[in-house]
Parts: C-alpha cells; sequence; structure tokens
C-alpha cells in the first residue's frame, strides 16, 4: 500500500521525516546521496556504526563497533560491542564485507560471535552510511560515520552535548537522558549536567563527573559517575559525533555526544527558524512528531507542529513556547501543543543544532 511521509526542510539536501499515516509511525531523516560516493574504494577506510532494536526474544538490542574495509569492500579489521538486554558482550572481533553498487545501496554482512548480521545501506556521502537490517531477527537499524585517526585521548576533547535512549532493562520501560559535559583531553570529564526521563521519573539537573580511554584503533571506553551510581560505555567518535553505546546490565542505551561551541550560549544562540522531530512512548505507544518553529533569541517561540499518535494523525497544528539559556547551552524550554504542556531539556551545539529529552 501508500506510506505518507511528513518532512520539515532544515537545509539543502538535508530534511527530518515522520511517516504520517494510521498503518504505521517512526521518525528519522532524508539526505541527498552524493553519488560521487557509490565506490568501494571512496568508501574504503575506517567507520564507526550504532545500531539498535530487538533480538530473535524480541527484547532489546543494541549493538556497537567500528571496522575498516578496503577497496574491495572487504572488512579487514573490526570489533563490536553489544548489549542484549543487559548480556554484554565487549570487543569481539568480527569480520565481513562491504560493497556499494552504482546505486548507492549495498549490502552487508558482518560475522559476530552472535552469528552473521545482514544488511542493506545506502550512502549518504563519503563519510555517512543509513544501515537497516536483512535478517528476520534480530531487527536492527543505524547510521555509521567515518573515523578519522589517529586517536588519543586528546581525539575527545573540549565541551559536548548529548542524548541518550533506549530501556531500563528492570522495569523494562522507555528511558531517555541527555546533557552537558567538558572533557578535558586527558580522560577527565568535568561539569557533567544529566537530566533523566525514566518511564515518567524525571530527575533533572543531575551532576556527574566521568573517565574515558581511547584506544588507537578507534574505540574508547567511559564511566560515568552520578548520585544513581556508576555507568559504563564504549565509545566511537566520528565525523557525526561521538557514538555512545551502554555497557550496563541495568540500561541499554545509545546516542550521540556533539561538541559544542566554545563561545558561552544565550538566549540570543536560539533564534530564527528550526525544524524539530521526535520519537516518544505515550502510554506503551509509539508518538512521532514533526515541527517547525521560529525562536526569537530572547524567550518565547512559535510554529506548527504534526503528529501520529500510534496512527491518529493531527496536522498543522499551533505549537508556543517559552525558553531559557544558560551559558552552558542547556536550556529549558516549555512547548504547548495538542499534546497539552511539554517540558524539554534543550542542549544547544551551536547556533543551527541543538539536542533535547
Amino acid at each position: 500500500g501508500n506510506t505518507t511521509l511528513d518532512f520539515v526542510s532544515v537545509a539543502s539536501g538535508h530534511a527530518l521525516v515522520t511517516r504520517f499515516d494510521n498503518r504505521a509511525t517512526g521518525s528519522g531523516t532524508i539526505d541527498q546521496q552524493t553519488s560521487s560516493a557509490f565506490s568501494n574504494a571512496v568508501l574504503a577506510g575506517p567507520f564507526a556504526f550504532s545500531l539498535s532494536g530487538i533480538d530473535t526474544g524480541g527484547i532489546p538490542l543494541a549493538v556497537g563497533g567500528i571496522f575498516t574495509s578496503d577497496a574491495s569492500g572487504t572488512l579487514t579489521a573490526g570489533v563490536d560491542d553489544s548489549n542484549d538486554n543487559g548480556v554484554v558482550v565487549t570487543n569481539d572481533p568480527m569480520t565481513g564485507s562491504i560493497p556499494v553498487t552504482s546505486t548507492g545501496r549495498g549490502t552487508a554482512t558482518l560475522n559476530t560471535s552472535r552469528g552473521a548480521l545482514t544488511f542493506a545501506y545506502y550512502v549518504v556521502d563519503a563519510n555517512h552510511l543509513k544501515i537497516v537490517g536483512t535478517n528476520t531477527l534480530p531487527a536492527l537499524g543505524g547510521e555509521a560515520f567515518r573515523q578519522q585517526g589517529p586517536f588519543t585521548n586528546a581525539s575527545v576533547s573540549g565541551p559536548f552535548a548529548f542524548t541518550l535512549a533506549g530501556a531500563d532493562l528492570l522495569s523494562r520501560n522507555p528511558f531517555a537522558a541527555g546533557g552537558v559535559v567538558t572533557s578535558d583531553g586527558a580522560g577527565n570529564l568535568t561539569n557533567g549536567i544529566e537530566d533523566i526521563n525514566d518511564a515518567g521519573f524525571v530527575n533533572t539537573n543531575v551532576p556527574f563527573t566521568g573517565t574515558y580511554t581511547m584506544a588507537a584503533n578507534g574505540r574508547g571506553t567511559m564511566t560515568l559517575t552520578t548520585t544513581a551510581g556508576t555507568f559504563t560505555f564504549a565509545i566511537y567518535p566520528s565525523s557525526g559525533g561521538v557514538i555512545l553505546l551502554e555497557t550496563d546490565v541495568r540500561f541499554l542505551t545509545t546516542g550521540t555526544a556533539l561538541q559544542q561551541q566554545t563561545t558561552p550560549f544565550t538566549a540570543g544562540s536560539l533564534q530564527g527558524t528550526y525544524g524539530l522531530n521526535f520519537t516518544a512512548s505515550n502510554n506503551g505507544s509509539e508518538l512521532d512528531s514533526i515541527a517547525e518553529f521560529t525562536a526569537d533569541g530572547a524567550s518565547k517561540l512559535t510554529g506548527i507542529i504534526d503528529l501520529n499518535n500510534s496512527g491518529g494523525i493531527t496536522f498543522g497544528q499551533p505549537l508556543s513556547g517559552t525558553f531559557t539559556a544558560a551559558a552552558n547551552g542547556r536550556t529549558t524550554m516549555t512547548l504547548q501543543t495538542p499534546l497539552g504542556t511539554q517540558n524539554l531539556v534543550v542542549y544547544l551545539v551551536n547556533g543551527t543544532r541543538a539536542l533535547f529529552v
């Protein structure tokens, strides 16, 4: 049958998109392809990737890792980390193949300790691939981004904004978190502030510290220490940011940390017209949204929003809100939409991009 997509253009060649019909819902992006990258020789080199979905039993699974391919599309080096409902495997050697065709679509096989995982992938450009699993199960999807070495602790340096999403494995409920943190480039994380939504149990302004260690192959490990405990991650610096995969038995999350501008943020940092999309759990069902708004650079925003609430379609409704910015880029925002009042915490990356929970 037909599939309807609802999108908001962000820049030339890039848009945010939501599935917008009553048979399914989902959120993602549309990116213009660079046809000159449809070549094994162009795509040769190191990449980092992150995949999430469900395993053969229908429970949460996330896989991340790094690989290097040669000019024939053969994986010459690779390792993966996985969190399968709290069963964690790290530094798992990985082989496989990732040949590309002239259409910009390729098929890949990753040979891991859990067996062969097969994928279709789509070349955006020489630094970016979109990936969807073609096994019946596990069902996985994600992206891969090029890495650029050499890798040391200094490869992860400066202020960062990040978000994570996944599941609380004990309660089996959705989990989301975000925050800001500063890396000193020597293995230490300071000035960390995190906001957490664990299936509606919200905890904001949680301070944390941490440490990390980068290996020469482009894979690192990170430990965050908060009042709620200590949490561990595998990390992969890439052209798409620092990819994060949680390696704990309590939480299964994936996300990205993006390097922020080094100058302090003000309310004027959020000024102009923006596109926005999100996916959420609404009483056990999925809700996806696409929106456009204009921020005045002081405290207010106005726009329009479209919602797909598990097949319930709402189009072109008014959106308004207020925001307050801090120098570290952590911005509180309250939106008024057809869903009622939505409280967000937004993490500014620069004047054109932000993450939020």
